[in-house]
């Protein structure tokens, strides 16, 4: 078992030891009764039990410490007051409890072990006449290799340092996303000062670093994926001119968007008229979005993108071309 893996499986070990005991549990009970800690040194033992309660601590785990008084001498005691953990009770209406039970039945996560949701649909109410036994619907989700690595960096703030694109990145995590098939991370990268996405399939090597080891910076925001952004090689810079609805519409839908307006924007043919420069990973996402605004949208530059959305259109409209 990897070392992340042994961690994980020790916390919650620890976890439920502390929480479904009836009195404070000594060190010396721990290091005897939750497995991780039983083959270990008393030395490692008290080492690895002192860095795993901080670790649950910084996760919001709330470890009450109690004096055993009737031992002698008197020692710590340590328990998780289950009032105190965990979440309370969300107040689903059937119909949004039944909607999450169906979720759960559409998709398959594989690729890694995962805990079982019918566990904690069970402890909502959510399942009944044997809905639980049902079989998991067609949908399956790959999770890859690094995505259990890549979730911990977000939720922990860690830096992470892999490879990727045959180059080492060392990257603020922010937010994991799936679309179109695939898990993305959506990361400042140090090395260019400037966000980032990466499928997480194509991360290699994964390193974390320490929690807390970053702010997260308000610049990022809710990051939305648009249509070009998805994929893993380089951007290219596109100019694409849209006439006054297009642009209006744009710049309703993307306000983060630079619109460079064309000429006099007050008189004459073409007022309104403006330029947009767009850094494109998918050519295809950018062409069924630029199609949505029919005549009023016109790829400028690069000429290789030009022909190559020309060329798409014409491809559409069958051998008749387009005019």
């Amino acid at each position: 078992m990897a070392a992340n893996d042994e961690r994980s499986s020790r916390l919650l070990n620890l976890v439920t030891a502390l929480q479904d005991t009836s009195v404070p549990l000594s060190a010396d009970e721990i290091r005897e009764r939750v497995p991780g800690y039983t083959a270990g040194a008393y030395e490692s033992f008290r080492r690895t039990f002192e860095r795993d309660k901080d670790d649950l601590r910084r996760m919001g785990v709330e470890i009450e410490v109690v004096e055993l008084l009737a031992q002698d001498p008197p020692t710590s005691g340590y328990r998780i007051r289950r009032d105190r953990y965990e979440l309370p009770d969300p107040g689903l209406t059937p119909v949004e409890l039944a909607s999450l039970v169906a979720a759960t039945r559409v998709v398959n996560l594989i690729g890694t072990e995962v805990g079982d949701p019918a566990d904690g649909f069970r402890k909502l109410g959510g399942f009944g006449d044997g809905a639980a036994d049902a079989a998991p619907g067609p949908v399956e989700v790959e999770v890859p290799a690094a995505l259990v690595d890549v979730f911990d960096g977000v939720l922990d703030r860690r830096l992470l340092q892999f490879r990727y694109n045959d180059s080492d990145r060392t990257v603020e995590p922010h937010r994991v996303h799936f679309e179109r098939g695939h898990w993305y991370l959506l990361a400042w990268d140090r090395s260019v000062e400037d966000r980032r996405t990466f499928r997480v399939d194509r991360i290699g090597g994964v390193r974390r670093g320490e929690p807390e080891a970053f702010e997260r910076r308000p610049e990022l925001g809710d990051i939305t994926m648009r249509p070009w952004e998805y994929g893993d090689g380089p951007a290219t810079e596109v100019r694409i001119r849209l006439d006054r609805v297009a642009a209006a519409a744009l710049r309703s839908d993307e306000p983060e968007l630079e619109l460079l307006p064309v000429g006099d924007p007050t008189a004459g043919h073409g007022a309104g008229t403006c330029d947009v420069l767009l850094h494109v990973v998918d050519r295809r996402g950018l062409f069924h979005f630029l199609v949505s605004f029919l005549d009023r949208a016109e790829v400028l530059e690069p000429p290789a993108v030009r022909a190559d959305f020309v060329g798409w259109l014409e491809a559409q409209c069958g051998d008749g071309g387009v005019t």
